[in-house]
């Protein structure tokens, strides 16, 4: 504290000296009192931030609605000042409850840009009401201006004059910060905000209000605002009737942002420093103008330089922020039907005669609301490239349409230019400046960069675009003169000025079009999707992202010359921040993944703003973005589209098609194992009959014919589930089957559209979540089930929601807690976010014991999870059952299930298929069958083993990858140390290891993904330490992922398509755009390549469904397929069984093989399945805490007593997760190893 305080003073000592009018203590202590306003401000976008991850738009609006009220009782209804603050600080209150109540519980679940978004509509309809509030009192707003504390003090700090207003500021600021430091750091409240923050679905798990820590958040934030903006009404003023927008939300905003939208501390600090600065501009520049570029200075800087502390918590929600509704391509069967190519051809000439034709009947004042529409068409065009396809949330893109239209005008009235060549130059400025404003989206995404954005279209339009500091970007309007096109068009004439326009959005469209179905526009939504995925691809996020950023603004700048011809030079507020925000809006009502719909969504904005003045705008343009994003969330692009699927859908059936991606309810997974796979396998292709031997017990948990659908896939199909009291449960089945998503109805997370759910005879199918935790039904949810930005202690406190009264139940779990989980105990004040994957799955089990279970739903046992770790839970959840908790178990490996549970339900195209004990299911191979992974498996090309394991590889001894002592650290903490190791041409090397042993991390140092502290990486003989991860991928290495995700939102088609990145000739984007014929040809060549592989593959079922429909174990096929296509020299393969059924995963044995023969490629495989992995290895290395503990054949290296003790641990049953032994067994207590 006394370091800040140093610097504040030796910063005010230099300020003084170099500043020409000096900076007075006067002046300081004013920007304190003013920034302590900011400051409230910010800690409201601060606790909105932790409790919906959004940055909420609306914040200063809500504060200006609640000075108005207190404005109009005070100065319009001679209402007593001490009735009226507290009735404008309720109004402030309500409005955060209305906001909480009807907007964000609306979008709980949907992606925090619809969120966001929201808050933008909410926004608009504030700044109707704060409009339409004071004319309702009297039409004379000048008497309403103002009005003042009754509070009579006044004093002088060298020249500034400070009076009650300003005391009462300097007394409520610090009271309140002092509040609302001890409510979060002292409460359970402030703890579950910040759990809430990282899985709202998590914290319900636990039993967690949700919902009313987010009305309470709300509150407090909105209150915030309010007093902050009475507060400053009798100090600064504000006027009535005009909307603040972003220009008063940017010194907040920068505040809350220099916390890292997590400290509210930090956030008062910044507030006053912010504070002080635009005083200190005020009293030596006295404009606001200068002010608007410093903060964009300090907010840019502030994110910058913040980037290198974001923890791993923080990226794993970035691909939340944007999540675009990709448009469906038609079906490749369809496709070239002739009624499909009529019918396009036919609805292109009806709009192209509609747009040409109905001009020509309109008067002019009616054909310049077209011009606009096409004007800003072409904006959100632009728009939806940057934020649609490369998920860069831009709220700042009328900057680079001003910029373009700026050098437009200067061009044509200063050098006398031909428009196009004006046009051309406006293109390349807006591709330049948005480059240098996209450099920081390499550092920092999602709602930051909409920040940085917003920052920077607001001193565009008040400083760079002002004739005062650039007289020469800014034309007289006398002086310009609309251009004559080709000696012959005169754009003076509106008609042909609006088919320039037309013209010129065409041009967009087109590009737009080419590049996104071009190798440049795979490249860019693949990043967005997928970062780290496309990387492996060879693809480079950097210029992708760039690439996305130059395009964009090119599109906008080329957009900003007929802007310039439109508004005849560049008026005054001609591009305001607040055109931004509306342009978004008409992007986000259209559809950010529709070309078409961004027209459509221009159109509807633009309709608005011409028939509706005043708040009526507002609010029609406000309320309607609310609506349509509930109704609508995919935007009028959506109807559209769903219109055509509709017909295509009657063409399909007119011919007999079969085409599953157009189905009403398109449900890939079950439809793929009706296919001819049986005969390969040994089995019937008919479904197996339905085996049941129900439970006579007494039940604690039923379901009764229920149907559950994720939007419109459908998932269940009647679905009948019993378990008795005290018993366990194994719920089994395919990949695909709907295991997951019976916990998720019997948790209550997903509500069953038929059927009823039953807890002791009591019907629980309408009750939430949290009640249904009141009563006992506690879920373990597979993979990370913790709070990742929270301490293990702070876990498990968050875990005691419910029974936080009693204290010495409390004691005595925690104490069992400790002994079962002893690492736990040591690691309390560490966060969950950097524990093992082991760690996390013992924290999450230790949190279901603190809510008095007594039905345990666990979802994935051992997923991911070395075999000593699985045996320690094992033997825990045993203890649980045999405690007298009833348990139901998701798990994929068959031998597990019948190690732990005497009864079994399996499950297939989301009905159960068996219900009976655990040893019968065990000798049902009709059941039990590998239906996914053998598809490919059958249809692989020639040169496949479908035998026995080879005895030893085909080796030259040649190394293609070469690892020399590779070592990292993370905060101290050794990751890897000094790794060497050898993959050999033909070679498959397994390498196994605890949780947390440094495996994915090593993997992550050879591809390049993550920068090597020590050490080297060589392919071929080639050091690539110092090539990125796409440069080591176009050097030939592979890299698959734990998760399988690939590209969610793109076709499986595009997916594999992309695979081929390093394959593709020209990949140029200006190329790419106009579609010049080397392009057209190399696109071909993809192309017949993707046909190739889906054939291949067996995926041509699959081709037209996105990546995100698919089951694990298909993801696994494409995932395959897309390794082939990339033909690399060596393969990083990061646990290719995880997440998939056990027979599956003993397909993938001989697939890998088949893999490794038909591509030649070294395989480097991550496993913790050690039949699997031993069945293909060459050679095995094991690793623990970041060393290699054991190299050599496989059968030596799982006989090394350090393996045996840090990895393998004694359970047979952990062990033997796939393979014969144990399914065969049937039901065991636990065999251990000798």
């Amino acid at each position: 504290m006394g370091a800040v305080a140093a610097a504040a003073l030796l910063t005010w000592i230099v300020a003084g000296a170099l500043l020409p009018s000096g900076l007075p203590f006067g002046v300081v202590v004013l920007g304190l009192v003013l920034g302590g306003l900011t400051s409230l401000t910010a800690m409201g976008l601060v606790l909105i931030y932790r409790s919906s991850r959004i940055i909420n738009f609306a914040q200063v609006e809500i504060g200006g609605l609640a000075a108005t009220v207190a404005q109009v009782m005070v100065r319009g209804w001679h209402q007593s000042y001490f009735l009226a603050v507290p009735v404008g600080i309720a109004v402030a209150i309500g409005t955060g409850a209305l906001i909480d109540v009807v907007v964000v519980r609306r979008f709980f679940n949907a992606p925090r840009l619809i969120l966001t978004v929201a808050t933008i509509g909410v926004l608009q309809i504030l700044g109707a009401a704060e409009i339409r509030l004071p004319t309702l009192v009297s039409s004379n707003l000048a008497g309403l201006q103002r009005f003042k504390t009754p509070f009579s003090a006044r004093f002088d700090v060298g020249p500034i004059v400070f009076k009650g207003d300003h005391v009462l500021v300097m007394v409520a600021v610090p009271l309140l910060l002092v509040a609302l430091a001890w409510f979060f750091s002292h409460s359970d409240i402030g703890i579950a905000v910040r759990a809430a923050a990282d899985s709202n679905e998590r914290a319900l798990l636990l039993g967690i209000p949700v919902r009313r820590l987010s009305l309470i958040t709300w509150m407090i934030a909105a209150g915030l605002s309010g007093i902050a903006s009475i507060l400053a009404v009798p100090i600064i003023g504000v006027d009535l009737g005009i909307v603040g927008g972003p220009v008063f939300l940017l010194a907040p905003l920068a505040a809350a942002v220099i916390a890292r939208m997590e400290s509210l501390p930090v956030a008062v600090a910044a507030g006053l420093g912010i504070g002080v600065f635009q005083q200190a501009v005020f009293w030596n520049y006295p404009n606001s103008s200068t002010v608007d570029v410093g903060l964009f200075v300090i907010l840019l800087a502030a994110l910058l330089l913040q980037r290198g502390r974001v923890s791993r918590v923080d990226d794993a929600g970035l691909g939340g922020y944007v999540a675009v509704r990709e448009v469906r391509p038609i079906p490749a069967a369809l496709r070239n039907l002739p009624e499909v190519r009529w019918g396009r051809t036919c609805l292109l000439a009806a709009i192209g005669a509609l747009v040409v034709l109905v001009p020509l009947a309109l008067p002019s004042a009616r054909v310049i609301v077209l011009t606009d529409i096409a004007l800003y068409g072409m904006i959100a065009v632009s728009l939806i490239v940057l934020t649609g396809w490369a998920g860069q949330i831009s709220l700042g893109q009328f900057a680079f349409v001003g910029l373009g239209a700026a050098v437009t005008a200067s061009l044509l009235v200063h050098a006398g230019a031909d428009f196009f060549l004006a046009a051309l130059a406006a293109t390349v400025v807006g591709a330049i400046v948005a480059v240098l404003v996209g450099f920081p989206a390499l550092r920092i995404q999602g709602l930051f960069l909409a920040v940085a954005t917003l920052a920077f279209a607001v001193p565009v339009s008040t400083y760079v675009l002002n004739s005062r500091y650039f007289p020469t970007l800014d034309p007289d309007p006398s002086q310009f003169q609309r251009p004559i096109l080709l000696e012959r068009f005169n754009l003076a004439d509106p008609r042909t000025f609006y088919f320039a326009c037309l013209g010129g959005l065409v041009i967009t469209l087109a590009l737009a079009r080419n590049f996104r179905r071009s190798r440049a526009g795979r490249a860019v939504v693949a990043v967005r999707d997928n970062e780290r995925g496309a990387a492996a691809f060879a693809i480079s996020p950097v210029r992708a992202k760039l690439t996305a950023f130059a395009f964009s603004g090119a599109l906008a700048g080329f957009a900003g010359a007929f802007f310039a011809v439109s508004l005849r030079g560049i008026p005054f507020s001609g591009f305001d921040p607040l055109l931004s925000i509306e342009v978004f809006t008409a992007a986000v009502v259209g559809g950010l993944g529709s070309l078409p719909g961004a027209v459509l969504g221009a159109a509807y904005v633009e309709l608005v703003q011409y028939s509706l003045t005043g708040a009526a705008r507002l609010l029609a343009t406000g309320g309607g973005l609310l609506v349509l994003l509930m109704l609508l969330p995919g935007g009028l692009g959506e109807v559209m589209y769903s219109l055509r699927d509709r017909l295509l859908r009657l063409f399909a059936a007119r011919r007999g098609l079969s085409v599953p991606s157009l189905a009403e309810h398109p449900v890939f997974e079950q439809a793929e194992q009706d296919e001819g796979t049986a005969a390969e396998i040994g089995t019937s292709t008919a479904p197996p009959e339905i085996i049941e031997e129900r439970p006579t017990g007494p039940l604690i948990v039923s379901c009764d014919d229920i149907d559950a659908s994720y939007g419109q896939i459908q998932v269940l199909f009647g679905v009948h589930l019993q378990v008795q009291q005290g018993e366990m449960l194994a719920l089994l089945g395919t990949n695909g089957a709907g295991k997951s998503t019976v916990l998720r109805v019997v948790a209550g997370l997903l509500r069953p559209q038929k059927g009823r759910v039953r807890f002791e005879d009591e019907d629980i199918t309408d009750l939430d979540p949290v009640e249904r935790v009141k009563r006992g039904m506690v879920t373990v949810p597979g993979g990370r089930g913790v709070f990742g930005s929270l301490t293990v202690d702070e876990n498990l406190r968050m875990a005691a929601w419910l029974t936080k009264g009693d204290t010495a139940f409390i004691e005595q779990t925690r104490a069992r807690i400790f002994e079962l989980f002893p690492a736990l105990e040591r690691r309390l004040d560490t966060n969950a976010s950097n524990l093992s994957g082991g760690e996390q799955q013992m924290l999450t089990l230790a949190q279901a014991l603190l809510c008095r279970p007594r039905l345990l739903l666990i979802d994935e046992l051992s997923l991911g999870l070395a075999p000593t770790v699985v045996g320690t839970l094992i033997d825990v959840v045993r203890q649980i059952n045999a405690d007298g908790t009833s348990i139901v178990v998701v798990e994929q490996s068959v031998n597990v299930a019948t190690g732990i549970a005497t009864r079994a339900e399996f499950m297939e195209k989301g009905q159960v298929r068996f219900s009976g004990p655990t040893a019968e299911l065990a000798e049902r191979p009709d059941l039990l069958r590998a239906v996914f992974l053998s598809q490919a498996e059958a249809k692989s090309p020639a040169g496949t083993r479908n035998g026995k394991r080879r005895a030893s590889a085909s080796t030259n001894g040649h190394p293609v990858l070469e690892v020399r002592d590779l070592g990292r650290r993370f905060a101290g903490v050794v990751a890897v140390d000094n790794v060497d190791l050898r993959v050999e041409e033909g070679q498959i090397l397994g390498i196994i290891g605890s949780n947390g042993a440094g495996k994915t991390t090593l993997f992550d140092l050879c591809s390049g993904l993550l920068a090597a502290d020590t050490g080297h990486v060589l392919i071929d003989g080639r050091d690539v330490t110092e090539l990125g991860a796409p440069g080591r991928a176009e050097r030939g290495l592979g890299r698959s992922f734990q998760d399988a995700r690939l590209f969610p939102s793109m076709t499986v088609t595009e997916t594999i398509a992309t695979a081929l990145e390093r394959h593709v000739d020209v990949r140029e984007p200006t190329a790419c755009a106009f579609r010049v014929g080397a392009v057209v040809e190399s696109e071909h060549e993809v192309a017949d390549r993707v046909e190739e592989l889906l054939d291949t593959m067996g995926l041509q079922r699959y081709r037209d469904a996105f990546v995100s429909e698919l089951s694990t174990g298909t993801r696994r096929i494409v995932e395959l397929a897309c390794a082939i296509g990339h033909e690399p020299r060596v393969l990083l393969l990061d646990e290719p069984s995880s997440g998939i059924a056990q027979r599956e995963t003993e397909a993938l044995a001989d697939l890998l093989l088949q893999l490794r023969d038909t591509t030649g490629a070294s395989l480097a495989v991550i496993e913790h399945d050690i039949p699997m992995v031993t069945a293909i290895a060459d050679e095995l290395i094991c690793m623990h805490l970041g060393r290699v503990i054991a190299r050599g054949r496989p059968a030596d290296v799982l006989e090394d007593p350090e393996v045996v003790s840090s990895y393998l641990g004694t359970s047979e049953l952990a062990i033997e997760r796939s393979g014969a032994g144990r399914g065969s067994r049937g039901q065991s207590k636990g065999k251990t190893r000798r």
